[in-house]
């Protein structure tokens, strides 16, 4: 994994105070500091505005949603990005593909649920498929094709919706997130209070001789 083919993006631009309150009272919170604190950006495609979250965790040590048979359990870090994200935005996906590992998918959250996850992994002794919440050997696949055509069209159909077709290479996928340029995301910082009105010595005086 790494940041150049794994990300999660939504719809629109996303504000990172959106951002923070989907990390609020999230167990790992603490540690996303320094060269772990969360990466946002916003790019554009075909006219289409997205965003682009980058964590380093899910780049190191990879998308639970795309390496491990079973879904994640609620309160996992990526299910919580999911969840809170799409309530706010509607939509998130988070995609991997490395081509040259042989592996790639798509998971997609829509208003607040997993509705979709879809991963095509050869690095183990076997290729298989991780679908919903199933995984099963995939067998008698053309070696010219590989995994590559189910996890390039899974990548395409959760990414249409945000910026339209032809994201089905990890290139691709990489240029979508290289022209977000995402960087640490900090909330805005909160309006300075109004300085209180000076009284003007004139008006002092006023007012003592009217009180007189």
């Amino acid at each position: 994994m790494s940041e150049r083919n794994t990300g999660l993006f939504v719809p629109g631009h996303l504000p990172a105070a959106a951002l923070a309150r989907a990390l609020d009272g999230a167990p790992e919170r603490p540690h996303l500091v320094g060269a772990e604190a969360p990466r946002l950006g916003h790019g554009a495609r075909g006219g289409r505005p997205y965003s682009h979250v980058g964590l380093r965790l899910f780049e190191v040590a990879g998308l639970r949603l795309m390496d491990d048979d079973a879904l994640p359990p609620p309160g996992d870090l990526e299910r919580r990005l999911g969840e809170a994200l799409s309530r706010a935005a509607g939509r998130v996906v988070f995609a991997f593909y490395d081509e040259e590992r042989g592996a790639g998918g798509a998971a997609v959250f829509v208003d607040g649920a997993l509705v979709d996850r879809r991963c095509y992994d050869a690095r183990g002794l076997g290729p298989v498929a991780r679908e919903g919440g199933a995984t099963r050997a995939l067998v008698g696949l053309d070696p010219s094709d590989w995994i590559w055509t189910p996890a390039s069209d899974a990548i395409e159909a959760a990414l249409l919706p945000l910026v339209g077709p032809g994201v089905r290479t990890d290139d691709e996928l990489a240029a979508l997130i290289a022209a977000c340029a995402a960087a640490p995301a900090e909330p805005p910082p909160a309006p300075a209070p109004a300085p209180a009105p000076r009284v003007r010595r004139r008006d002092q005086l006023l007012g003592w001789l009217k009180r007189g």
